[in-house]
């Protein structure tokens, strides 16, 4: 059902308004699109070519949000938002909203090069460190035979055989540890309550965050502004 201008109006719905279209940062910069969040933009392959990345002023260092896919042209990013943007404060920590490997991708590199924590909510980090470890030889046939009953004709089954795997190779080695984010938690960054909202579907326990003196929710996929997130349901 379409929803008119009229009734939206009369509903109290206000339009989006993309108020930064005219501020895209080019690779390596930042836009301040509040006070101490910093917005930058890392670049994926395919028809969504891009991926929003944060980083949050935390006291005398920073807190960074997402991290991109691990590949050499999103690491020389990283490399420049290092040398221009961070410096050489430190990083207390890196937060991933999900598990996907353009969220998670250069997490462990980050960490290991900062030597600070990896935050992620539970599902996500373990669900992650499986799918990380799958090879391409590794296709289990149980997963053929799920696939199969979903409706998968043998073409699209050729290709899940040839793609398994993939995400292991788009994401650099996690830590053995994390800290855990929980629905509910406030973490102090910078000196301001940031929530966590733990959404669900399009990952098992994606993390959201909201600060309410700013009015800023950062939002990963779990809302996206023109189409809804993927929802997948896998054999595992």
């Amino acid at each position: 059902m379409t929803v008119s201008k009229e009734e939206k109006s009369r509903r109290g719905f206000d339009p989006l308004r993309y108020v930064f279209t005219d501020q895209v940062p080019p690779e390596g910069r930042v836009t301040e699109v509040a006070e101490g969040v910093f917005w930058t933009q890392l670049p994926l392959m395919g028809r969504l070519n891009h991926i929003n990345v944060w980083l949050l002023r935390d006291r005398d260092g920073w807190t960074l949000v997402d991290t991109g896919i691990y590949n050499e042209r999103v690491q020389a990013c990283w490399e420049q938002l290092i040398s221009h943007v961070i410096g050489s404060d430190p990083v207390h920590r890196v937060i991933a909203t999900h598990l996907h490997t353009d969220h998670t991708g250069n997490a462990g590199w980050l960490v290991d090069k900062f030597d600070c924590p990896l935050w992620m909510s539970r599902s996500d980090f373990y669900m992650c460190k499986v799918m990380a470890s799958d090879g391409p030889k590794d296709v289990p046939e149980d997963a053929i035979r799920f696939y199969h009953r979903a409706g998968f004709d043998e073409a699209r089954l050729t290709r899940y055989r040839e793609r398994f795997g993939q995400f292991g190779a788009s994401i650099a080695p996690l830590p053995a540890g994390y800290r855990r984010i929980q629905d509910g938690q406030y973490l102090d960054i910078n000196g301001r309550e940031w929530r966590a909202l733990i959404g669900h579907g399009h990952a098992p326990e994606h993390v959201c965050l909201y600060c309410p003196e700013l009015k800023i929710i950062i939002a990963g996929d779990q809302i996206l502004p023109k189409i809804t997130p993927n929802v997948s349901v896998q054999p595992s």
